[in-house]
């Protein structure tokens, strides 16, 4: 082989190559935007109806002149760029801003002025910083005067609550639900806890608050957490979830907090943390032991015992390894499919919006006739789609076809969601929680935090004051001493939402 024969091998080498180089750089791009870009399962959703007046990729129609006859009306024109402030649930307090003395007086003759009106200017939000106050508990004492004489004398003692926590004046029922407020509502651990005691002049150091809520929310609140479970049990559809959690006590590198909540539409609105060293069916099988009613999961196999019937799947998670393998293949007719699957399930989740506001029976007849048969037909299409095996657009093809008859079931009732959304909604809470305090030092402190997050996720479902709401519930404690099954109705959120005032509402 002569030399320009090598030089032209050569080049063609190097050609080769520059081609593989601008390949890897290309695939390179694109996982760096996956991995530095914010990141959203969201994609635009246009009504086929309605034009998208943001795509460059439209065809101009021809202008056709057409009389419409338009009726005349009257149109309030709000203005924009500002938020309506709804502040009719706060108190109310006015300031009139008056004219003193030498002030109120005529600039002409010098003659005192009379007021003849108040103009509204402004409302002006004032913020009252908290405030604590000791209340000292004296116990009056009685006898009767006439049998004064007898022996022994016979004394009569009024009836006093109990202390929340025997020996501890710091333990109420207004700090303990305040704590507990600050750490399950607002994420803020008990360690800076500590802060806002020595703020107050309080020394709350973290092992004696952890000690109070294991005290108060693990033994004493058991009961309650006990019913509120039961009344779960009697609802027509859950959701169920679990996220991993770690405790220190635990033998094993992980626990879990199992977590239930009753469907949106459903008259008692509660969720349920449970938490266990394990995720095995087993547990799954005792969570779900004597419920009757349907329940919705994500894909996970310990949830396969449930009858097929009543097991919903999860379109979300479906559609989620759609939006996976648009991303992540290398193909374009690849890409192109798993974005027209992931259009089509957003197409579907479009016109089950359009119902929401129906009657369940109205809901679940147009689910029948509209929804159903274009369901259907996408999963014919990922059926009958030929795709290379172990890409990411197989693993979506066979997780959606493993998932078709639960997802199917989620259109038999207008009650049902086509998502679990809603039980990793109520997981979030505990994740943005253990973000903060990171774990548990023992099993009986990770109770302790499901029962408090159970008692806060139930308040915030029925729109109360979740610190409010906890108050309550320890003062009741301190005023009783059975927990009866009428005393544990009375504390449900439904039943004790009339009671509460605006300001005591979240929304």
């Amino acid at each position: 082989m002569d030399k320009d024969e090598e030089i032209k091998e050569l080049k063609k080498q190097i050609s080769v190559l520059e081609k593989q180089l601008s390949e890897y750089k290309e695939v390179l791009e694109q996982y760096r935007r996956m991995l530095f870009v914010k990141k959203t399962e969201k994609t635009e959703y246009v009504n086929p109806l309605q034009m998208n007046l943001f795509n460059e990729n439209f065809e101009e129609t021809p202008n056709e002149a057409k009389e419409v006859i338009v009726k005349s009306h009257k149109k309030q024109i709000s203005r924009t760029g500002k938020r309506k402030l709804d502040l009719s649930r706060y108190p109310h307090e006015e300031v009139h801003h008056s004219l003193e003395a030498a002030d109120c007086v005529c600039d002409e003759c010098h003659e005192k002025l009379q007021k003849i009106a108040s103009k509204f200017v402004r409302h002006e939000v004032i913020v009252i910083p908290e405030q604590i106050k000791v209340i000292d508990h004296y116990q009056d004492v009685y006898k009767c005067q006439h049998c004064r004489n007898n022996f022994p004398i016979k004394l009569k003692k009024a009836k006093m609550p109990r202390s929340l926590l025997s020996h501890s004046p710091l333990a109420s029922p207004s700090v303990i639900a305040h704590i507990a407020a600050m750490k399950f509502f607002y994420k803020l651990p008990l360690y800076r806890q500590e802060f806002w005691g020595k703020f107050h002049g309080i020394d709350l150091p973290r092992s004696q608050t952890s000690h109070w809520m294991i005290k108060v929310f693990a033994e004493q609140c058991e009961p309650l957490y006990k019913y509120l479970r039961k009344q779960l049990m009697k609802s027509r559809y859950i959701h169920i979830d679990e996220t991993p959690y770690n405790t220190i006590e635990s033998k094993k590198n992980k626990t879990f907090y199992w977590v239930m909540a009753a469907g949106k539409h459903e008259k008692r609105q509660l969720a349920i943390y449970y938490h266990h060293d394990g995720r095995e069916q087993a547990t799954a099988i005792k969570l779900l032991t004597g419920f009757k009613g349907a329940v919705q999961t994500d894909g996970y196999a310990a949830y396969n015992f449930i009858d097929k019937t009543k097991h919903l799947g999860c379109l979300a998670h479906v559609r989620r390894k759609f939006v996976t393998a648009s991303e992540v293949s290398l193909m374009k007719n690849s890409k192109a499919v798993s974005s027209r699957i992931v259009q089509q399930f957003d197409e579907i989740t479009f016109l089950d919006n359009q119902g929401a506001k129906l009657k369940e029976e109205a809901r679940k007849q147009r689910r029948q006739e509209i929804i159903l048969p274009k369901m259907k037909a996408i999963f014919e299409e990922i059926k009958k789609m030929v795709v290379a095996p172990k890409t990411a657009l197989h693993r979506a093809q066979q997780y959606a076809l493993n998932q078709e008859s639960r997802i199917i079931n989620t259109l038999k009732e207008g009650y049902y969601e086509l998502t679990n959304n809603r039980a990793e909604r109520v997981v979030k809470e505990s994740v943005m929680g253990r973000k903060n305090w990171e774990f548990s030092a023992t099993f009986e402190g990770a109770k302790a935090n499901a029962v408090a997050l159970t008692l806060v996720m139930t308040a915030k479902l029925n729109h109360l004051n979740p610190e409010t709401y906890l108050y309550r519930i320890l003062k009741k404690l301190t005023e009783v001493d059975i927990l009866t099954d009428n005393v544990l109705e009375e504390l449900m959120p439904w039943n004790m939402k009339s009671s509460f005032s605006k300001h005591e509402l979240l929304y």
